[in-house]
């Protein structure tokens, strides 16, 4: 859902350009942010719990630095 939202509508591909990975992060974070801030935290789990439940929720990616 989100990478449909900022690759149609904003035209960031950020999957292939590293220079637009940065756009893209804050524009999620704005998109996220924008639900917390008024109160609809609630809303935005609901959004994400509807997404994954269709198999189009978010991704998480880890990193690790063995010591």
């Amino acid at each position: 859902m989100l990478e449909f939202y900022t690759n149609q509508y904003c035209g960031l591909n950020y999957h292939t350009n590293k220079d637009e990975q940065a756009k893209a992060g804050s524009i999620i974070s704005n998109f996220e942010n924008s639900f917390i801030e008024t109160d609809r935290k609630e809303l935005l789990e609901r959004l994400y719990n509807s997404l994954a439940k269709l198999d189009l929720g978010r991704s998480a990616v880890i990193y690790a630095i063995k010591e």
